[in-house]
């Protein structure tokens, strides 16, 4: 159903601003939060109508620029509110207040920004079920994070807010005692291409999370890593010498770890069934899983991208994610 931001800006221009809230790295700040949102507005009765056209504005904008990475999200969405020039002025004055406030760890004083900065924090007055999916989903955008770093700068922000929730002292417990299942695709991947990238896709539905980790061949001078634009948001790591020293280094960090391999034919399953035997001689425990490429991919390969491009590098454009 449409709301009131189509006075002011054409579908087009709306679908654009979805398209947004559509980005891959967003779990929990997607197009489900702000349909709550919206919703939630739309239930409000005694609003005046100028009053629900700031909130629903405010709603589309205060998250409209997300990336887990910057700190200046919130500026950078207020910077793209004004580039709508048909909202009014004294719309997006008001809502740019909103957006900011937001950012703050305490209760605006204006009115209606507290309203808003009420509604975009109700989650943490929820039960501990949806507590934990609300944590699962920052888990997923923050990825690209370490996960003892993660787990210590979550639970000092938990910390921050449970004075206003009966519940964050129960999703803290479960932050501190949980261990994540993760997944370690490590390869060379020298490059890394669409037939990698799809084994990603596979195994990122197993587990909750996937390190790529790219191996440097000690006998090989060290080479430059070039890391595709497709793992902005995973974690992606280097590592010399043995892969069990790797898996040992990062199952230290508090997660339990599945070493990820990925075949493409039966000559790479019976290669890979070699190579576990003399992982298992190392380390006896590791667990590994064995994830086929679609048929489709199955003829890439690096050295061949790299055979193409002593010939001609336009030729791998459609190889590589």
């Amino acid at each position: 159903m449409k709301n009131s931001i189509y006075k002011y800006l054409s579908e087009e221009i709306v679908n654009d601003i979805l398209s947004k809230w559509n980005e891959p790295h967003r779990y929990y700040h997607n197009i489900d939060h702000l349909n709550y949102l919206l919703n939630r507005i739309s239930s409000i009765n005694d609003l005046s109508d100028i009053d629900k056209d700031i909130l629903i504005i405010s709603s589309y904008f205060h998250d409209i620029v997300y990336n887990p990475k910057k700190s200046n999200n919130e500026e950078k969405s207020i910077e793209l509110l004004n580039e709508y020039t048909q909202i009014p002025l004294d719309i997006r004055n008001k809502c740019s207040l909103i957006i900011k406030d937001t950012s703050s760890s305490e209760i605006p004083t204006d009115e209606l920004s507290k309203l808003f900065w009420i509604l975009d924090r109700e989650i943490i007055n929820t039960d501990i079920g949806d507590l934990i999916d609300y944590e699962h989903k920052i888990f997923k955008e923050y990825q690209f994070v370490p996960y003892d770093i993660y787990k210590k700068k979550r639970i000092e922000f938990l910390k921050t807010v449970t004075k206003r929730s009966n519940h964050i002292d129960h999703l803290i417990s479960y932050v501190e005692k949980r261990k994540p299942k993760i997944g370690i695709y490590a390869g060379s991947f020298n490059p890394y291409h669409i037939g990698h990238h799809d084994v990603l896709k596979k195994a990122e539905k197993i587990f909750d999370k996937v390190i790529v980790a790219f191996g440097n061949n000690p006998d090989k001078e060290k080479r430059k890593i070039n890391v595709p634009s497709c793992l902005e948001f995973h974690q992606v790591d280097e590592y010399n010498g043995l892969i069990t020293d790797y898996i040992t280094h990062i199952e230290n960090t508090g997660v339990d770890v599945t070493l990820i391999r990925g075949i493409r034919n039966g000559i790479d399953l019976d290669y890979e069934s070699n190579q576990l035997s003399f992982i298992k001689d190392i380390k006896l425990d590791t667990k590994i899983l064995y994830i086929p490429c679609d048929k489709k991919y199955e003829h890439i390969s690096s050295s061949a991208i790299r055979n193409l491009i002593k010939f001609d590098e336009s030729l791998i454009n459609k190889y590589l994610p």
